[in-house]
């Protein structure tokens, strides 16, 4: 038999929770669900536990750096002792808690889609459970460490973020294949914790590829200053490893093999897709899944299925898909209740969803933009979400076109609000009129007509 409910979600990392916690808001029943650890990767193999391991890190840097001060060597036993306080053990039991008192229901096992509104749960005892939407079935399962195809790299098993941050012993000798961030935050916390022997291979010809160029210059010079083994230009071509756990030998297109006893693979992510069941409602398995500005799916009969964060391939950022779990949650009340689905008050801006790889264009990738164009352009538009306002209070809308730079100044649009960009201050929980010089050019409530921004 089937049990029913209002919405299901597959995936309890930061954006399922916000899915299910404005979904219940809303009136409806929910059920999420988690083969893994409720919480998501950020909460255990991402954000929290790397900070946790760069830190004593930073600090014993600092501390070295002021002359007549002088540190012995870092206790890294104690060091993943706090890391592991962090990520509370590998232990979820307080976030199924609070998705239990939302209240939903929490079901632990592999999810897939198996028809319309329909998820078969494999629990990890084997069993089977079936899960019915009423309404809509949103896909929040994030992504994957992508393994590069080089002959044997998977074979020999690479570390990826999951596994470098749950570390439980530091390698002497580690290779790092990759030049981004994850890249750059696990060489550094893993040489100072005591990978003496620390070798980074890049591709490209710089580290960071998608900041500002003088960022992978100072990180450079980091590592030089570290010891840390910078090699750019080059990648595996084939890699060793005849047993298990045993050393690891990379082979480079040119010069000498680099031996190892562990490789960390750290070159981009892939949607977690794979498994997913997408076939049995005319989806393609293993690739993103293509959503409308509402976070729907599209190519499904009916309109039943979403997919918020970096499932849709969009954002890869976990705030952004918060962002379109809570717009997409209110889309799914609305639609329920019969209700209009265009701003106001539910349809999230086009600025919130659109596919963007990085949030910015960097000096080097602005010119190709046009003349106008200039670098930390955040988009402008007449609606927006408010994140601030009360998650019980129903969602409001505001007109910004804001545009960071040097002056970081508010371009208005004349007869709307603005929002200041300025650090670290909240943008307003509803939308405050502000005098513009400029003749009014926008005459409907919650900005309902197109606006024109009006000079800086």
């Amino acid at each position: 038999m089937s049990e029913v409910f209002d919405v299901i979600v597959i995936g309890a990392g930061p954006a399922g929770e916000n899915v299910l916690d404005r979904a219940v808001r809303g009136g409806l029943t929910a059920a999420i669900v988690e083969d893994r650890l409720a919480g998501g990767e950020c909460s255990y193999w991402a954000c929290i536990p790397s900070k946790a391991l760069l830190r004593p890190v930073e600090l014993a840097g600092e501390v070295a750096r002021m002359p007549g001060m002088s540190l012995g060597p870092i206790d890294v036993d104690a060091v993943l002792a706090r890391r592991d306080e962090a990520v509370s053990h590998y232990d979820d039991a307080g976030q199924v808690r609070w998705i239990e008192g939302v209240p939903a229901t929490f079901v632990r096992g592999r999810g897939r889609l198996d028809g319309a509104k329909r998820v078969l749960v494999t629990e990890p005892d084997g069993s089977q459970r079936l899960l019915t939407a009423r309404h809509a079935v949103v896909l929040a399962t994030g992504s994957t460490a992508a393994i590069a195809p080089a002959p044997g790299l998977r074979e020999a098993a690479p570390w990826t973020s999951h596994e470098v941050t749950a570390v439980t012993s530091v390698p002497g000798r580690l290779v790092v294949i990759g030049g981004g961030v994850v890249a750059c935050e696990m060489a550094q916390a893993m040489h100072g914790l005591g990978a003496r022997q620390t070798t980074v291979l890049v591709r490209g010809d710089t580290l960071l590829p998608r900041m500002e160029p003088f960022a992978g210059e100072l990180l450079a010079g980091a590592f030089a200053a570290a010891g840390i083994d910078l090699r750019t230009g080059t990648e595996a071509v084939r890699v060793e490893r005849p047993e298990p756990g045993g050393k690891v030998t990379v082979h480079l297109p040119d010069g000498p093999p680099v031996e190892a006893d562990e490789i960390l693979v750290a070159t981009g992510r892939r949607p977690a897709t794979e498994g997913l069941g997408l076939e049995s409602v005319g989806l393609p398995g293993g690739e993103s899944v293509e959503v409308d500005d509402s976070l729907r799916a599209t190519g499904v009969a009916e309109g039943w299925l979403y997919a918020v964060g970096d499932v849709n391939g969009r954002n890869l950022l976990t705030h952004m898909g918060k962002y379109q779990a809570r717009a997409c949650g209110d889309v799914i009340v609305a639609r329920a209740k019969g209700a209009p689905t265009t701003c106001p008050p539910c349809a999230p801006p086009p600025t919130a969803t659109a596919r963007r790889r990085s949030s910015s264009p960097t000096r080097r990738s602005a010119p190709s933009a046009g003349p106008r164009k200039r670098p930390a352009a955040t988009g402008s538009g007449c609606a927006r979400w408010s994140t601030t306002s009360p998650p019980s209070a129903a969602p409001t809308c505001s007109a910004t076109a804001i545009r960071a730079g040097p002056r970081r100044s508010s371009t208005r649009i004349a007869g709307c609000c603005s929002v200041s960009p300025s650090p670290g201050r909240a943008p307003p929980s509803s939308c405050t009129r502000r005098p513009s010089r400029s003749p009014p050019r926008c005459r409907s409530s919650a900005c309902g007509t197109r606006c024109r921004p009006s000079p800086p």
